[in-house]
């Protein structure tokens, strides 16, 4: 549970958010340490526990994200997330990004909240990072925008796919590829049936989980 401040937040609003973040994120640690959740796999039926992680606040106020790295990390969470504003920039975010990761313990996940972008994946992986999620994968296909695995954008609103009779790349695995056209998915969005989502999503979904298993082993080769 956190509150999560908007970029124009003041310094002195900020530092009170924060602090009421912190409280909360206590009371909840400790009532799940005296309830802790167990589950149980909808198949074999064994038991597994869940997870809580402390989430690092404080805007881009350096002093502020490292007061709360601090006071985090003083609780027993099973790892730590960063949260809120991290600046208007990819490079504003890997800028600070730098100095929190190294404030936060090595040997637990380190996850980044509200990151899903391809171009940004492998930057903050670099940067110390073990997790990220966003929506920004599905909405983007929703809105037509569709990855390919070299790194590119395909906009299928755009007429120049309408009569395209390959798929959205050739070397993805994904069921969309497999079975469905560019020109038919291009035509799917410009008559606004709903098929479109799902094939784009699920297309979308494939690239980055194909990208984060390729950066997974190059980290486990020491490539990167």
């Amino acid at each position: 549970l956190d509150e999560l401040p908007a970029n124009h937040t003041g310094p002195q609003e900020l530092e009170l958010m924060l602090h009421r973040t912190h409280r909360w994120q206590a009371r909840s640690l400790r009532y799940f340490l005296e309830h802790p959740p167990v589950h149980h796999h909808p198949v074999t039926g064994v038991p597994f526990y869940q997870a809580m992680y402390g989430i690092v606040h404080g805007g881009t106020d350096l002093r502020l994200r490292r007061l709360s790295a601090d006071y985090l990390t003083r609780l027993p969470f099973d790892g730590f997330a960063i949260g809120g504003a991290l600046g208007a920039t990819r490079a504003e975010m890997l800028t600070l990004l730098t100095p929190i990761v190294k404030s936060l313990p090595a040997e637990l996940p380190r996850h980044l909240l509200g990151i899903g972008d391809p171009e940004s994946l492998q930057q903050v992986f670099m940067h110390g990072i073990d997790t990220c999620d966003s929506s920004y994968p599905t909405r983007a296909a929703r809105h037509g925008s569709v990855y390919t695995l070299n790194g590119g954008v395909i906009k299928l609103r755009s007429t120049r796919y309408s009569r395209e009779t390959g798929p959205i790349d050739p070397a993805c695995d994904c069921s969309t590829c497999k079975h469905y056209s560019v020109g038919y998915l291009h035509h799917l969005l410009k008559a606004n049936e709903s098929a479109f989502i799902p094939l784009v999503t699920l297309h979308n979904l494939r690239v980055l989980q194909r990208r984060v298993a390729l950066i997974r082993e190059q980290i486990l080769r020491d490539e990167i």
